[in-house]
């Protein structure tokens, strides 16, 4: 019984390696890993990776990079998860795009979008739906694409999410601040405080 139980945990630990060690090789891992990353500061649990999900998001962002258009709708139109895409191109560089790094520069540019978020404010629009995908906390699975236009030194990466997040009514409740304040802990501060203000009001018109 205890060999069965050493085999099956060799197993465990040798097909995680190889799972990884197949993400490391074409970019993915970074992917990965740097959602994880943004997400444990946002106290979101980490994702895990879907390669079903991965290879649907690498067909779309190859599609993409044939078309030369970055086609949000055509994610959208065929497909049940939630989605981020990007375009990553330097025109001015020698050196030719690929997909090595256009993972981990995908999600940062996705991420960047936090600067124009509130917190105090929560609200789902275009400026911000990217970086609230990615630390949506309800996520549990991702798959991420990439492929190269065959005619410009540019790339396509496509990230899909199981289950989709940015849902308006769950918002608050998924995207969390940093600090660990939440926005319910700030808007009940601000209605005790009308509370004492209109309390001591009425007390000095006594």
């Amino acid at each position: 019984m205890l060999r069965h139980l050493n085999w099956a945990w060799a197993c465990i630990v040798l097909c995680g390696f190889f799972v990884l060690q197949s993400l490391a090789d074409d970019g993915s891992g970074k992917g990965l890993l740097i959602h994880n990353a943004f997400r444990k500061k946002h106290h979101a649990p980490p994702l895990i990776w879907n390669t079903e999900m991965a290879g649907r998001a690498n067909k779309m962002a190859t599609e993409m990079a044939t078309k030369g258009t970055l086609d949000v709708a055509l994610v959208k139109s065929i497909t049940k998860y939630g989605e981020n895409v990007a375009r990553i191109s330097d025109p001015s560089s020698t050196n030719a795009a690929n997909c090595d790094n256009a993972f981990e520069e995908a999600v940062k540019l996705w991420y960047n979008q936090v600067k124009g978020y509130s917190f105090a404010a929560p609200s789902l629009d275009s400026d911000t739906d990217t970086f609230t995908q990615v630390v949506w906390k309800d996520v549990s699975e991702l798959g991420m694409g990439c492929s190269k236009s065959p005619t410009k030194n540019e790339v396509y990466v496509v990230s899909l999410y199981n289950p989709p997040g940015n849902i308006p009514s769950k918002l608050r409740s998924n995207v969390l601040d940093p600090t660990g304040k939440s926005s319910d802990d700030l808007y009940g501060s601000i209605a005790k405080r009308f509370q004492t203000f209109h309390h001591k009001k009425k007390e000095s018109h006594n």
